[in-house]
């Protein structure tokens, strides 16, 4: 979306040296420094939120980690595994 705005030329100065620095345009400058403003406010973007990581707690049972033989990364043997054709 375009739209105009007045900023203030220290701002534009100082956003316009940091794009440079980066490699990056001075829009995306901008755009990056509103999204950190934002969320500083506790408002998340859509983008932002689709963006995060998390990390997971994923439990074992037992001694942990898998059993012998199982690759997971074929799930067609998972299944049998888990419906006790293996």
């Amino acid at each position: 979306m375009k739209t105009t705005l007045d900023i203030q030329d220290e701002v534009l100065i100082l956003c316009q040296q940091k794009a440079q620095e980066r490699g990056i345009s001075l829009d995306e400058i901008i755009n990056e420094s509103i999204r950190w403003a934002l969320k500083t406010q506790g408002i998340m973007l859509d983008q932002d939120i689709a963006l995060q990581h998390f990390e997971y707690d994923l439990p074992t049972s037992g001694a942990g980690g898998v059993q012998p033989g199982v690759n997971l990364d074929r799930t067609s043997d998972l299944i049998d595994l888990m419906e006790g054709h293996l």
